[in-house]
């Protein structure tokens, strides 16, 4: 017993020296196998965007920076020292496009302006013709002459003609300069990946083709002082500072930013009188890959993907927000920079190179295990899809199986073996067959057809314009339904969950309605407003969907006379409903289901408002707060058959 207790102690003892002895050293794969993604220092600015200033184009790529985040990656600036000459030569390079890019924007900028000032006197003569129209019918139901009135209509007539011909040309010719705009803008990213190719491609070569580094890659472990050496060596050899060395060693892609507007103007609100301020934002984005020759003594730089993009936003300069610490200019820029970044994140994610890949390891039934995890950027919900190599004769041809969304995420931070599972929802998935990731922003979109009974039982609200209900009446409404989902997944860690909210809108008619106002019978609207959370649980491709909703329901019953004049009474109530549906899995993509809604309303249906519009006027109120009338009796039971579209 004494000499296993000694054995244990020894053991910890040796291990603990092994451990001190191995803390210089690491594995050389997790030194240099990661890879990076090196971001060019300043983005490539056309003549629409060369006015914007240095800390806003930084903020920029800040927002895009972290847009294109991928947690299996190293990020970095490019050095300087590695950029320069691309900066240097692109003076001359660009210059015949940037000039034609510069033409076209001056040509579109006075159309531009030609437009404006087309549109005003459009608007302008279109409303002195509705004016001498009325004018004439008047005089000619009152049997006076309105022969001058006519020719002056005329006159008018023919000016507005020449106006809209004079449109037409200019949107025609702006519509040419927008695709002359774009071609020049082609030209350019690819101009761009041809000169980082001449420029920062050799540079990096010949850190990357050293003989001295390609000998500590192939070693099992590195220390520190080897990995140093090799640094001040190579930077002294090159001229440039250890840190550019050590920034570019493992540069595998490179990323261009491009902006080709930055542009701003003032409007003025038509109500408030108040500054309005818009922020407009169009580039993209260009991903190139460095690719080493097979003998590894030269890189060269391939174009991967060119994402454009755009943004803009709106606000008002003058109005400080209280819960903003920054002025309202500068709150509002960056509110279009984040709808210009905004669909970075999931194109970047569609690129092959880094949409996640692997196989699967383990198979039992419809769970499935593969070795991604959290280090990989993994998250509950994502999708996965499935493909095998299926040989015919000689030909081997890559096929889909199926697919599935991810459960749970392994920890393969603190041990690399650790495993994710998913769960199967089309195909039969066994190990070894590959997998991979399909990118999607999260958001689905559910198009709907329902059906329920609604009812308004008799009475009556007394006002200049009666509504007047005879008997209890019920009559089907039909609706058509739209929401949109989120799946909440990547923050809840809880796979098949998912926020909702939409709406529903639908017509009716009660035969024993009527209204003391206007002419034939009154319209019946029903529109509801609800929100929620669903949570599917699949069956194979088949899921059951359990979302309870609280909705807003109303229905409006108005009516117009024959000047435009109109008179409406609306009613709403709150209700819980319960919603059941079942869903077929057709694609990663695309559903289609049915679902069961049991209706609660919460509180009164009998409370009305009023509201009498004039035909150019506001609404005004029939009486103050809510009166009393006709109960309505919301569908206690809605069926609905709908589609499921993820994006």
């Amino acid at each position: 017993m004494l000499n296993c207790v000694h054995s244990k102690r020894a053991i910890i003892v040796l291990s603990f020296i092994f451990a001190l002895i191995l803390q210089q050293y690491t594995y050389s794969a997790e030194k240099f196998g990661r890879k990076s993604i090196s971001i060019i220092s300043e983005p490539l600015l056309t003549p629409s965007a060369s006015d914007i200033p240095q800390g806003r184009s930084q903020e920029i790529l800040s927002a895009i920076r972290l847009q294109i985040q991928m947690p299996r990656f190293d990020y970095n600036y490019m050095p300087e020292s590695q950029e320069i000459e691309f900066w240097k030569r692109g003076e001359t390079y660009f210059s015949e496009t940037m000039k034609n890019l510069e033409s076209v924007t001056i040509a579109r900028a006075d159309i531009e302006r030609q437009l404006i000032g087309i549109d005003a006197n459009l608007t302008t003569i279109r409303e002195q013709i509705k004016d001498q129209e009325e004018l004439i019918k008047s005089l000619t139901e009152s049997g006076r002459d309105a022969s001058k009135q006519k020719i002056q209509l005329a006159k008018n007539k023919e000016e507005r003609d020449k106006y809209e011909r004079q449109r037409t040309s200019l949107i025609r010719q702006r519509d040419d300069l927008i695709r002359q705009q774009r071609s020049l803008e082609d030209t350019l990213f690819r101009q761009s990946s041809e000169l980082m190719s001449e420029t920062i491609a050799p540079k990096i070569s010949s850190i990357l083709a050293d003989p001295e580094l390609q000998k500590i890659r192939a070693k099992q472990y590195v220390s520190e002082a080897e990995k140093n050496s090799f640094i001040v060596l190579k930077a002294k050899e090159l001229g440039i500072t250890s840190e550019d060395i050590e920034r570019v060693m493992n540069s595998a892609y490179i990323c261009l930013v491009v902006l080709t507007d930055y542009s701003y103007y003032y409007s003025k609100d038509e109500k408030t009188g108040e500054r309005i301020l818009t922020y407009n934002l169009e580039g993209g984005v260009i991903w190139s890959k460095l690719v080493m020759s097979q003998d590894g003594q030269k890189a060269t730089i391939q174009p991967l993907k060119e994402i454009k993009i755009q943004g803009s936003a709106s606000g008002y300069p003058d109005r400080q927000d209280p819960f903003s610490k920054v002025d309202p200019d500068t709150q509002i820029f960056r509110n279009a920079v984040n709808s210009f970044v905004s669909r970075l994140e999931l194109e970047t994610r569609k690129i092959d190179d880094f949409s996640l890949k692997t196989q699967i390891i383990e198979s039992v039934g419809s769970k499935v295990g593969f070795p991604l995890g959290n280090n990989d950027g993994l998250y509950v919900g994502q999708k996965f899809r499935v493909y095998e190599n299926v040989k015919y004769g000689e030909q081997i041809k890559v096929e889909k199986r199926g697919f599935f969304y991810v459960t749970k995420v392994g920890d393969n931070k603190t041990n690399p073996s650790n495993l994710s599972y998913g769960k199967a929802v089309i195909g039969s998935l066994e190990p070894g067959m590959e997998v991979r990731e399909y990118a999607t922003s999260g958001v689905g979109m559910n198009i709907s057809g329902k059906y329920g009974i609604i009812g308004i039982k008799s009475g009556s609200i007394k006002t200049k314009y009666d509504l007047n209900v005879k008997e209890d009446t019920t009559n089907p409404l039909i609706m058509l339904n739209l929401s949109v989902d989120y799946d909440l997944g990547r923050s809840t860690s809880i796979p098949q969950l998912y926020a909702s909210i939409g709406g529903d809108i639908g017509f009716t008619s009660f035969d024993n309605l009527s209204m003391n106002f206007g002419e034939g019978s009154p319209t019946n609207l029903y529109f509801d407003l609800y929100g929620g959370v669903i949570k599917k649980i699949y069956l194979k491709n088949i899921a059951l969907c359990i979302e309870p909703l609280f909705q807003y329901q109303a229905l409006d019953i108005s009516n117009s006379d024959k000047n435009g004049n109109s008179v409406s009474f609306n009613n709403s109530a709150l209700s819980f409903s319960p919603c059941f549906g079942l869903e077929l899995a057709l694609r990663e993509n695309f559903n289609i289901g049915f679902s069961f809604i049991y209706n609660k309303t919460l509180g009164a249906t009998n409370q009305w408002t009023g509201t009498y519009t004039s035909k150019n006027g506001e609404p005004e109120k029939l009486f103050d707060g809510f009166v009393d009338g006709p109960e309505v009796s919301y569908p206690n039971v809605i069926y609905g058959g709908y589609i499921n579209i993820s994006f």
